[in-house]
C-alpha cells in the first residue's frame, strides 16, 4: 500500500496534512454519467470491469496543541462515537 503525506502550512500555528488511507473502485460509467468514456478514461483509466480506482484521504489539522482528524472516506456501517 502506498502512503503519501502532503504538508501545507497556513500560518505559524496551523498545519494541514493529507493522509492517504487506501483506495477503492467504482464503476466509471456511474461516476461520469453522460460524459463519453473516451474523455474520462484519459485521466481515470478503467480496468477490464470498467472500474476506476479512487483514493481515500484524511485531513489532519494541527492547530497549536490541538489535533483534528477529518475523515472523508467510506463508512462501512460502523459509526464512531466519543466514549
Amino acid at each position: 500500500m502506498f502512503f503519501l503525506t502532503f504538508d501545507f502550512q497556513l500560518s505559524t500555528t496551523m498545519n494541514l496534512h493529507t493522509i492517504d488511507t487506501g483506495f477503492f473502485k467504482l464503476d466509471g460509467g456511474a461516476m461520469f454519467g453522460v460524459v463519453p468514456k473516451t474523455i474520462w478514461n484519459r485521466t481515470n483509466p478503467a480496468d477490464e470491469n470498467n472500474l476506476c480506482t479512487w483514493a481515500m484521504r484524511c485531513l489532519l489539522v494541527e492547530d497549536g496543541d490541538r489535533l483534528i482528524l477529518i475523515d472523508t472516506g467510506i463508512v462501512s456501517g460502523k459509526r464512531f462515537s466519543q466514549g
